[in-house]
């Protein structure tokens, strides 16, 4: 059910974040913005989004099948930016009937947006900045993880660093630029920052044998945690 890169979970590999996708029974809040508003998933055997007012009060909202509304929702909110917008991923079925996970920008409104990449049966936004650039990544019909990009106006940019088979990209900051990690065609995770302008800086942690880039700033500071060959470490890598 989890759309991560479906990689096996070795020492390596990315620690299986499974509770991100609600794939638990009970709450799971997963993001706040500056103005206290905190929005994540809640069920039991299913997934409904909710977002929680900072006065307490409770929205809660599912995004439904388009082809088949009468079906159970399946609802995983991931992101919220400063507007309120609040974006993430849902079950639905493609034409021939198999199941696929898209998608979705919730807007303060309650309007939703579905939204995929070309190709994609799975795709994950992770992250929403303040002008509502989305970012994520998405599994094709050749099972390969790419990055992505969503503009406001809807236009998708799809990316991968130079010989990567698996790109994850799960932050954005409010200059546009975005970090995650990849897959190297050496067998090794590394992490990247993708510049405004598609450029590419990608970058290891000192002694690290797997680096999993998790969060940008605006200054462009980036964190996250890398592999050692024992154990795992966090990491703070300067702006540039």
């Amino acid at each position: 059910m989890v759309s991560r890169s479906q990689t096996d979970q070795t020492s390596s590999a990315p620690i299986d974040e499974w509770w991100r996708f609600c794939s638990i029974d009970g709450t799971a809040a997963l993001a706040i913005n500056d103005a206290g508003q905190i929005t994540g998933g809640y069920g039991a055997g299913n997934c409904r989004g909710f977002l929680r007012q900072p006065n307490g009060n409770f929205v809660n909202f599912e995004v439904h099948s388009e082809l088949h509304p009468e079906y159970i929702p399946w609802t995983s909110p991931q992101a919220i930016n400063l507007l309120g917008q609040i974006t993430g991923l849902y079950f639905d079925t493609d034409s021939s009937g198999s199941s696929i996970e898209r998608g979705f920008l919730r807007q303060p409104d309650g309007t939703i947006i579905r939204f995929d990449p070309p190709d994609s049966v799975r795709t994950t936004p992770r992250a929403i900045n303040l002008f509502g650039q989305i970012a994520g990544y998405y599994r094709d019909t050749n099972s390969v993880v790419h990055g992505f990009v969503r503009q406001p106006n809807g236009t998708l940019v799809t990316f991968d660093p130079s010989g990567s088979t698996d790109t994850e990209a799960v932050s954005i900051n409010a200059e546009g630029q975005i970090t995650g990690f990849y897959l190297g065609s050496d067998g090794a995770y590394h992490g990247f920052v993708r510049k405004r302008d598609g450029t590419f800086c990608t970058f290891d942690a000192p002694n690290s044998q797997g680096t999993f880039a998790q969060s940008i700033n605006f200054f462009g500071q980036v964190t996250g945690y890398y592999f050692d060959g024992s154990t795992y470490h966090g990491f703070l890598r300067g702006s540039r």
